[in-house]
């Protein structure tokens, strides 16, 4: 049984409050192949805002 390549890593951000009437904490998140694609995106989410976290998926809960 050939075992297909999924996303292991992801970055997780605040995102931007278009308006006032939005949720006060709102949080996005990306997932990646590969560990540099997970970095370069984290470090343009660092330039908007400083409230990002990264890490590996667990793939024993992932959702098949």
């Amino acid at each position: 049984m050939a075992v297909s390549p999924q996303d292991t890593w992801y970055v997780s951000f605040e995102q931007k409050r278009i308006s006032p009437a939005k949720r006060a904490f709102s949080r996005g998140t990306e997932t990646f192949r590969s560990e540099l694609k997970a970095k370069e995106f984290a470090k343009q989410k660092l330039a908007e805002t400083q409230n990002v976290s990264a890490g590996t998926l667990n793939p024993h809960r992932r959702n098949v």
